[in-house]
């Protein structure tokens, strides 16, 4: 493409918004790697495009960094995120790399590239370790995102096939803070 740089690491990144600062560790963590990688990599730009958290201004951002800024790979954070510009990624041809847990995430878009043990992985160690603790009985509360509700899926799959005992499977909204009600359903 006539409008690609010539080299470039094209980050989609919280930078404001509800997670703005894991969005900050990333780009310190992008960073850190840029000045502790193989050399010196002068001829490399690095552009960031704040995706506020949002799939939609997520989705819009992504865009903006295939055609304005001639992106030809975007690394990104997080489910919601992620799927969202998943399709577009397939459609465009522009591989994305993310730290994305939803098991779907790369099963249908060969360009996605998943940095992230899938949930069902996840769920499964999750369990064993419960049980090797000798704890049977799980009271789950779930906070409601992509993620997170896929892990706790897996988990309670997981839990169920190795005859554990779910006392209580709960989720709740990312901004309640106050969970005594629900603490109060779960008898030990």
């Amino acid at each position: 493409r006539s409008h690609a740089l010539p080299g470039g690491l094209w980050n989609l990144v919280a930078m404001t918004g509800p997670i703005a600062e894991l969005g900050e560790d990333c780009r310190r963590g992008i960073e850190i790697a840029r000045q502790h990688g193989p050399g010196p990599t002068p001829h490399v730009r690095f552009v960031y495009e704040d995706s506020q958290g949002d799939p939609k201004v997520a989705v819009n951002g992504f865009n903006k960094l295939v055609a304005q800024d001639g992106a030809s790979a975007v690394i990104t954070m997080r489910s919601p995120i992620g799927m969202a510009v998943n399709p577009i990624s397939l459609q465009k041809r522009v591989p994305i790399l993310a730290a994305v847990g939803h098991p779907e995430f790369a099963t249908t878009n060969r360009y996605a590239f998943q940095h992230w043990p899938s949930t069902v992985a996840e769920g499964r160690v999750l369990v064993e370790n419960t049980i090797a603790e000798g704890r049977r009985k799980i009271a789950v509360i779930t906070t409601e995102d992509e993620w997170t509700l896929s892990l706790s899926t897996e988990f309670l799959r997981e839990l169920a096939a190795r005859g554990g005992e779910v006392l209580l499977n709960e989720t709740v909204l990312p901004s309640d803070t106050d969970h005594s009600a629900i603490f109060a359903k779960v008898k030990l």
